[in-house]
């Protein structure tokens, strides 16, 4: 580890963004939505052991990817505490500390409390900030903590640890309170802190049957139980449709300006409808016959080019092909052209009159495409349940992609009338964001675990195909068995919702 002077340049965060840097506190609360305080802390102690450890780190499940995404935001943590801390020294006459009553209310009414500091830190947790930064700068503890990286992964058995036995004690310490201060914090100044509450069970009740029996899923009732215990936290849909805020059409213009200008085949460009987190536009754009390049390669090369403006999920069709469906009276081609607000249309560009869709038709054609994608998902869960019994984890991972596809393609259908060919289970699920965020929800995506099942999930559909090594393990089969289970839920759920919309507003 370097020994020699920090310049004062190097205590700048490096691993934020501009707009992390501007809010850190986003980044504290974005950690506790990853994990919780035990499971960071169990993180933690995994990693210190391994630095000081002969053999290096080995994860059965995620790999040696998982240790450098511990490293990552741990230093990310320590970045946006020191910002905050810095923040505090400048309005701290302002600071007001908690009164016995509050400490006492957050003691009971917090879903953790720490209770490795004392009163005085609880009352003024930027003291444990201070005291962290007092012990070794920001530069140093990304040293520390580089170095442990290292060593984790490296084979040590033929030389000795580098690792100072005193320091590492002190920084695994220090860190541990650096979360309890960072905890305390975010729960003060989170819009929805983490509070004790009533586990929900959403499982099948004793004496209706499982999904893997031949029982209509209707029959098991799911989404009704997810409705009442209110696991769907948006059960109102985004509208479809919005017009850009002043500040969106502004964005909607430079990212006219940047197609125009590198993809000069664009005829049409509409806004469809945007979300929060990460910010994307969701945009639907038209090309010209001449245009030679397939869709699917041409559309991620113009969603690439625009990134370095913001982040987009894009519809890409030849003008043929809208011409054709808005003859045959398509919904989605009808609605997304009427109802979207237009950004750009070339004067070449001509096509046929949008006419109104009725509610009985729209609420007709939701019907027509739930009840037969829905059902497809449907069955290949009873057939992913079945092969998991089995024991057959090959064949049960292969139809649980196959049905994830089927199920958002239903919901997608049912509420957009959208149309969409693809296995990219990753683009489908993007492509719900734009009117709900309960398909995103189910598969934890703010989570390590989350993150590897889901990746897991998106490889079943080719590495059953193709690769003979290909031998999933009993615990993923029956988490994502789970998982896509309430998916299905979930997605009747937003279904039903759309119904009921429709019914109040047209």
């Amino acid at each position: 580890m370097y020994i020699g002077t920090y310049a004062p340049w190097e205590n700048a965060p490096k691993l934020l963004r501009h707009d992390e840097m501007i809010n850190p506190l986003k980044v504290v609360i974005d950690f506790f939505e990853i994990d919780d305080m035990e499971g960071h802390a169990k993180h933690l102690k995994q990693w210190r052991d391994y630095a000081v450890r002969l053999e290096y780190y080995v994860n059965e499940r995620n790999g040696p990817g998982m240790l450098l995404y511990v490293w990552e935001e741990h230093v990310r943590l320590m970045e946006a505490m020191f910002l905050l801390w810095h923040e505090h020294r400048n309005i701290v006459y302002r600071y007001k500390p908690p009164t016995a009553e509050q400490l006492a209310e957050e003691r009971s009414t917090w879903d953790y409390f720490p209770m490795n500091l004392d009163d005085s830190w609880l009352a003024n947790p930027y003291l444990v900030i201070q005291k962290f930064f007092e012990t070794y700068d920001l530069a140093v503890y990304r040293d520390h903590l580089y170095e442990w990286l290292h060593m984790a992964l490296t084979r040590t058995e033929n030389r000795d640890p580098d690792l100072d036995a005193e320091e590492v004690i002190t920084v695994y310490e220090n860190i541990l309170e650096l979360y309890a201060a960072a905890w305390i914090i975010c729960q003060r100044n989170s819009d929805r802190p983490h509070l004790k509450r009533k586990k929900v069970d959403i499982s099948v009740p004793s004496g209706i049957p499982k999904l893997a029996t031949s029982e209509p899923l209707e029959h098991l009732n799911i989404a009704e139980q997810v409705r009442e215990a209110s696991e769907i936290e948006n059960k109102i849909l985004t509208p479809l449709y919005p017009k850009p805020s002043p500040a969106g059409a502004l964005g909607l213009q430079k990212l006219k300006e940047a197609i125009l200008e590198g993809y000069p085949a664009v005829q049409l460009i509409v806004y469809l409808g945007c979300h929060a987190e990460p910010f994307t536009y969701y945009l639907l754009l038209l090309i010209s016959e001449e245009e030679k390049t397939e869709e699917g390669q041409l559309c991620n090369a113009i969603e690439g080019h625009l990134q370095r403006l913001a982040h987009t999920h894009i519809i890409l069709h030849k003008a043929s092909s809208a011409k054709t469906s808005l003859i045959k009276g398509s919904r989605f081609w009808n609605m997304a052209l009427s109802q979207g607000h237009l950004v750009y249309q070339s004067n070449s560009l001509q096509l046929e009159q949008t006419v109104t869709i009725t509610k009985e038709v729209l609420v007709e054609r939701a019907h027509f495409h739930w009840n037969y994608w829905g059902q497809q998902g449907h069955e290949l869960l009873k057939g992913a349940a079945f092969y998991h019994e089995g024991g057959n984890y090959r064949q049960a991972a292969f139809l649980l992609h196959k049905a994830t596809e089927t199920i958002l393609k239903a919901v997608i259908q049912a509420v957009l009338g959208y149309r969409i060919q693809m296995h990219n289970i990753s683009r489908l699920l993007r492509l719900t964001l734009l009117f709900t965020e309960s398909m995103k929800d189910v598969f934890q995506l703010d989570t390590p675990s989350g993150v590897k099942d889901f990746t897991f999930l998106k490889n079943a559909y080719a590495q059953a195909h193709y690769s003979k090594s290909f031998d999933p393990d009993q615990a993923t089969i029956a988490a994502l068995n789970d998982k896509i289970t309430l998916l299905y839920s979930k997605a009747e759920a937003v279904y039903q919702c759309y119904l009921q919309q429709l019914e109040e507003n047209l």
